[in-house]
């Protein structure tokens, strides 16, 4: 993998962690890349949350996606932004 990373066979890879049984077993980083980088993430997060929630359901930590986010939030609380929208959001 590092390999086919390094010769450009995966473009725009610049970290790769693997965590098992809540422990970091693989940390590397490649290119110009360092651990204090902010990375550009996009709809890798998008699909992460998706599963977590859906695992959140399956064991019934919340009800559902018509919860309402700001629910899970309460030290949010109160918004530095209020707008009655935001109390509308749901998972």
């Amino acid at each position: 993998m590092e390999k086919d990373i390094i010769e450009g066979k995966y473009k725009k890879i610049t970290s790769i962690l693997i965590a098992r049984n809540n422990k970091l077993v693989y940390e590397k980083y490649f290119g110009n890349s360092e651990k204090r980088d902010l990375r550009d993430t996009r709809s890798a997060t998008k699909t992460v949350t998706s599963m977590l929630i859906g695992i959140a359901i399956d064991k019934k930590i919340i009800p559902g996606v018509s919860s309402h986010v700001m629910d899970y939030f309460p030290d949010k609380l109160p918004l530095k932004n209020p707008d009655q929208r935001k109390e509308k959001i749901r998972i």
